[in-house]
């Protein structure tokens, strides 16, 4: 459980502070929403990590090489963006700058 709470507590933090640095906050119900996308995500990146991880065992990559660089980041920045690019982007609360880094820290 500790281990749980270590692991979640500095995201909160930081979607909580950039919450309340926005100079015209967002509303809540977008926060939340955005979260939980950034939450539903996992999965298809769990599923695409484990499978580009496969894919670069058999061609005898490192697995540090392939675990970090070519399979992780690519998925999970690609996925976030993805979040970003289509749902955020289209949102009428996303109007300002700063409205990218609240949204591009909570997904």
């Amino acid at each position: 459980m500790h281990l749980l709470l270590v692991t979640i507590l500095p995201s909160l933090l930081l979607v909580i502070y950039f919450v309340k640095s926005d100079k015209f906050r967002e509303p809540t119900s977008s926060i939340i929403k955005i979260f939980s996308y950034g939450i539903l995500i996992t999965i298809p990146a769990y599923i695409a990590n484990t499978y580009l991880g496969d894919f670069y065992a058999k061609l005898n990559i490192s697995e540090n090489l392939s675990a970090s660089f070519l399979s992780a980041a690519p998925v999970e920045e690609g996925l976030k963006f993805f979040i970003l690019y289509y749902v955020v982007y289209k949102m009428k609360e996303f109007n300002e700058p700063i409205d990218g880094m609240v949204y591009g820290v909570t997904v």
